[in-house]
């Protein structure tokens, strides 16, 4: 007899991918990993589709939504530490901000800067996959479109992180100094 996909085995299996990333054996975790992601998408926990949510009460809706959110950063992470990622069909759009859960005990605090590692690592991945083709000159390394669009990429990543969690060097210009 085979269990039922649940929240709960989703959670397992992810927490086990993590272990696996601490313990630096990433490609043990990978099909854990898929599994939990498999299952996140079988129970919808990316949608808000109220047929679903009207039988939880707004704490199982909240652990639902950072498990979505702990999977995406797990994804983000993925794909930018991995030289061969497990390809993921999460999508960051459907991340809401985390709410707090303070009484009567500390359940969840507020999201803070998860959704800024969250781009940082994206931003990341992004780089790691336009340097894997090598340039056919420094003019294109620094010039091509692929390039202007990673800077202009940088820079956003960069104008929506809160000034709290960034390290500021000299000068708090994204150009080089001169």
């Amino acid at each position: 007899m085979r269990a039922q996909p649940s929240l709960r085995t989703a959670q397992a299996f992810l927490f086990i991918y993590i272990f696996s990333l601490w313990k630096g054996q990433p490609s043990l975790g990978q099909p854990f990993f898929k599994l939990a992601v498999d299952m996140c998408l079988f129970l919808q926990i990316d949608k808000d589709d109220e047929t679903v949510l009207s039988e939880l009460n707004e704490l199982e809706r909240e652990e639902r939504a950072r498990f979505y959110g702990t999977c995406l950063y797990a994804q983000s992470v993925e794909q930018s530490l991995s030289p061969d990622p497990v390809s993921m069909r999460l999508s960051p759009d459907k991340l809401k901000p985390g709410k707090e859960f303070t009484k009567p005990y500390v359940a969840f605090l507020g999201h803070g800067p998860t959704l800024h590692f969250n781009n940082v690592a994206n931003l990341i991945s992004d780089i790691k996959r336009h340097h894997l083709r090598i340039p056919s000159s420094v003019y294109e390394l620094i010039n091509s479109e692929e390039s202007l669009i990673l800077r202009n990429h940088m820079r956003h990543v960069h104008s929506k992180i809160n000034s709290k969690y960034l390290l500021l060097g000299e000068t708090d210009s994204l150009a080089p100094p001169k």
